[in-house]
């Protein structure tokens, strides 16, 4: 908000709408892709600030951490918690959704846990199209995971998806600081339907 009234005291008829996105890491990049493309097709402003505010809400990013460590340190999660599932080798698997993360489960060891991770997006899609939405899978640095971990969401789907569909993303530093350096999970919103927008 700051910014844009800066950018508004110098150009005082540049039209500028802040979007509290709700979201962040690779439903960040999805959003503004879509975005982007609502803007090359020509859809008003007014029409895409409103149509962001809809699909936003459908963000969805589910993932697996190595440990909890940085969640404890972030002060993300009591430090117990964080002792418990360190010496039983548990991996929390976690949903962010509008602004906020869940639990969505704990498993025994990084297989299970990316396991979990893609039992908790097919629950997501259970009476959805995932046609309708845009992918990113988003790792840290553990690259070496991110392609193995693409081919069994994708086999998740049934060949519904191809590698087009789901490209692999390295999340930031600032979520990094949060997750540690090797987390790993995919992100899915739904898309703008260009066939609902007859550009004049």
């Amino acid at each position: 908000m700051t910014a844009k009234e800066m950018v508004k005291e110098r150009y005082p008829d540049i039209k500028i709408q802040v979007i509290d996105t709700t979201v962040n890491t690779v439903l960040q990049g999805l959003l503004v892709i879509e975005a982007a493309k609502m803007k090359q097709a020509g859809l008003p402003m007014e029409q895409t600030v409103s149509r962001i505010e809809e699909i936003k809400k459908t963000g969805r990013i589910f993932f697996t951490i190595e440990n909890m460590d940085y969640l404890v340190k972030g002060g993300r999660a009591g430090k117990v918690a964080g002792k418990i599932t360190s010496c039983l080798a548990l991996k929390p698997v976690i949903i962010l959704k509008e602004g906020e993360i869940f639990l969505g489960g704990i498993a025994r060891g990084r297989k299970k846990s990316l396991e979990k991770v893609i039992q908790k997006g097919r629950e997501y899609f259970k009476d959805r199209d995932p046609k309708e939405f845009s992918f990113a899978v988003g790792v840290g640095y553990n690259h070496e995971e991110a392609e193995p971990f693409r081919e069994d969401v994708l086999r998740d789907f049934g060949g519904v998806l191809s590698k087009e569909d789901f490209p692999i993303r390295q999340i930031g530093a600032t979520i990094g600081v949060h997750t540690g350096p090797r987390p790993i999970g995919y992100g899915v919103i739904e898309k703008w339907d260009s066939s609902s927008f007859q550009k004049k």
